[in-house]
């Protein structure tokens, strides 16, 4: 069964190359509920993550892997003041998000 709306705010998906993690992606529920992944109206039972080194073919992939790349964030020595904006804007998005749950941002 697909998650419900108050299951959690924010998926985080972790990309693992070689057993070392690469990448990982915040996906917030609002979102998954908008692209048919979660919620009442969920059409689709699984959720395929495309990060930026993958090469889908198929169509939808290929705009899976779009729409999924401003939640992608590669693992860094060092996070610039931009990826830190990105990962509170994602945030702020979960905590407008209506499900209950505050989030305090520092």
């Amino acid at each position: 069964r697909p998650y419900d709306v108050a299951d959690f705010d924010l998926l985080a998906a972790y990309i693992v190359d070689s057993a070392l993690v690469v990448g990982f992606l915040l996906i917030p529920m609002q979102e998954l509920v908008r692209r048919g992944h979660a919620g009442m109206g969920a059409v689709r039972l699984y959720l395929g993550i495309y990060p930026p080194s993958s090469l889908p073919s198929r169509k939808t992939t290929v705009e899976a892997k779009a729409w999924q790349a401003q939640y992608y964030f590669p693992v860094k020595d060092r996070y610039s003041e931009e990826d830190y904006e990105r990962v509170a804007v994602i945030l702020r998005d979960c905590k407008k998000s209506d499900t209950g749950v505050d989030l305090i941002l520092a």
